[in-house]
């Protein structure tokens, strides 16, 4: 089995939530191993209960698990919590 820690890993802006907890979904992460995407589900999960620091503005992070029969290991990912028009822009000008 690969180790996920050793993937490369894209995460989006995440906007702020008043205070609420920001958590990911798969669409906010593409994770590649040997240039190959990994899919949420078979060969990883969200840490659920590993989040840190995502409640408010700025750096968050949360753990990555490989699962399945291909990826194992776990990698601790960092995604960033902007305001609302910093995150607008920002995903507009990656994803166009």
């Amino acid at each position: 089995t690969a180790d996920i820690a050793k993937a490369k890993v894209k995460i989006a802006l995440k906007t702020y939530q008043n205070g609420r907890e920001v958590q990911l979904n798969p669409n906010d992460i593409k994770l590649t191993a040997n240039n190959e995407e990994l899919i949420y589900g078979k060969d990883y999960i969200i840490g659920e209960n590993s989040y840190a620091n995502n409640t408010k503005k700025g750096k968050a992070t949360v753990i990555l698990r490989g699962i399945g029969k291909n990826y194992g290991g776990q990698r601790k990912v960092t995604f960033t919590i902007g305001s609302k028009t910093l995150a607008w822009w920002k995903n507009i000008l990656n994803y166009t």
